[in-house]
């Protein structure tokens, strides 16, 4: 008896296996490549315990293209010259970052090599498959420290500004003067660990993946990412007046608790708790407006 196997799908078999060798020659040769900033980018996390969310922006990348597979496998595959430019430029921050020591350009390109690299061998179509979990890759990357230094001051004078008119309406006796609060028998400051900005850096990265799968209209998605940063500060603004309240009809016992502490995790339960609201509010008055028209 004699076996027929048509010619078609051995060629469709022998691409594929082709296909994966080849993707996994390149994977080995980009973690090779990128040995050192992706551990240095770990030892970060594991040193900060405020960058501990980063770990799940790997998986989290992976996940998504993983539920894109059978998109990625049905799309047409052909080189592009400007994938190739896109990966020379990934290479040449690379390479600046080596030469000038500095690890945030470094850990810059990867995403850059990585979106260079797959356009360049896959084409235009894959790539915009591929387009928001390479780009969801930038998140994992810490600010650098004067960015951070910046921003957590203006945070600062903000957040201190907003528990003082808070607190004051509220009948707590307080003076804000830059970020420090006066009360009647202590002073407290807003120092840089209360500023909220790293409690805003774990609700964007996690809350952009949550409305990444909500479905709902492209104009309520927008809507909800606007109010990341926004909900985020009013969050943290929230935790210091409380602590300004209980310090004033308590004492200073709350600032040594859990609650004083892990800042950044009451920060960021709070904030996604409201931004889930949001998009519940949202997707309600979206359905009211179509009922109505």
């Amino acid at each position: 008896m004699k076996i027929l196997v048509h010619s078609s799908k051995i060629h469709g078999v022998g691409y594929a296996g082709a296909s994966l060798f080849r993707a996994i020659i390149l994977s080995v040769l980009f973690i090779f490549l990128y040995f050192r900033v992706l551990w240095n980018l770990v030892t970060y996390w594991s040193t900060h315990a405020e960058y501990s969310h980063a770990f799940l922006i790997p998986v989290i990348s992976a996940y998504l293209l993983w539920r894109r597979r059978e998109h990625c496998r049905s799309c047409l595959k052909e080189r592009s010259p400007l994938g190739g430019m896109l990966f020379v430029v990934g290479l040449s921050i690379l390479l600046l970052g080596v030469a000038g020591e500095e690890e945030f350009l470094q850990q810059i390109s990867l995403p850059v090599t990585l979106f260079g690299l797959v356009y360049f061998l896959n084409g235009k179509n894959l790539i915009r498959v591929c387009l928001f979990p390479i780009a969801y890759l930038f998140l994992m990357i810490p600010i650098p420290y004067t960015l951070y230094k910046t921003i957590a001051l203006k945070l600062r004078l903000l957040d201190a500004k907003i528990a003082a008119t808070w607190a004051s309406f509220l009948g707590v006796p307080v003076f804000q003067e830059d970020d420090l609060l006066y009360l009647p028998d202590t002073i407290l400051e807003v120092a840089d660990g209360c500023s909220g900005v790293l409690s805003i850096l774990a609700l964007l990265s996690l809350g952009i993946f949550y409305i990444h799968h909500l479905k709902m209209q492209g104009w309520g998605k927008l809507l909800l990412l606007s109010m990341l940063i926004p909900v985020s500060i009013l969050a943290n603004a929230i935790r210091i007046v409380i602590i300004v309240i209980i310090v004033h009809f308590s004492g200073r016992w709350i600032l040594n608790t859990t609650f004083h502490q892990l800042n950044g995790t009451f920060n960021f339960i709070l904030g996604f708790i409201m931004i889930v609201f949001a998009g519940f509010l949202i997707n309600r008055l979206s359905l009211n407006f179509k009922r109505a028209t």
